[in-house]
């Protein structure tokens, strides 16, 4: 579990489709919920990857409603696939909520449920959206030293994101370090 507080301010992206709406209902919820909450709205799929690729800050990716179920999960992929550092929420209508388990399946951290224009159970999103493990923390990150000479284990330290990791470069170090 991610040990990033619960009052830290959250840098939320935003992001509708342009040809069907702004889910203005669901922008507005959000910021009742939490009003100190830093959300910036963007329309479409290729603006909201810029906007990730370009400021490494924001913490959540909300997709609204509006956006196509095709190009969410493509967005939601494309993410993940990159290992970008973001907590994915999709929000999806009371009468779509079938889209719910291909979005968690394609790699979305939660879900929101869009109920006659009211967001369904926000404020336990917004906390997990908290400590996912997606999301760096907030924190120091934890330094490691491999001492080996084993690839695989250096490989998949290698891919752990949150911590700083180096090789021992004495050969007869690691040798030493693998009889133990």
């Amino acid at each position: 579990m991610n040990e990033t507080p619960d009052d830290q301010v959250l840098r939320v992206l935003y992001v509708t489709h342009p040809d069907t709406g702004n889910d203005a209902a669901a922008f507005a919820g959000l910021r009742a919920v939490e009003p100190g909450l830093h959300v910036k709205l963007v329309h479409g799929v290729s603006d909201a990857l810029a906007e990730i690729r370009t400021d490494e800050t924001y913490r959540a990716l909300f997709i609204g409603s509006a956006v196509p179920h095709d190009e969410t999960l493509a967005l939601i992929s494309s993410l993940r696939r990159d290992r970008t550092p973001i907590a994915i929420v999709v929000l999806v209508a009371d009468q779509d909520r079938q889209f719910l388990v291909p979005a968690i399946t394609a790699g979305a951290d939660d879900a929101l449920v869009i109920r006659d224009g009211e967001l369904v159970g926000v404020e336990a999103t917004l906390c997990r959206v908290r400590h996912s493990r997606h999301v760096a923390p907030a924190g120091p990150r934890l330094r490691v030293l491999y001492a080996g000479v084993d690839g695989l284990a250096w490989s998949v330290l290698s891919e752990i994101r949150f911590i700083e990791l180096d090789r021992a470069a004495d050969e007869a170090v690691c040798r030493g370090a693998d009889e133990d």
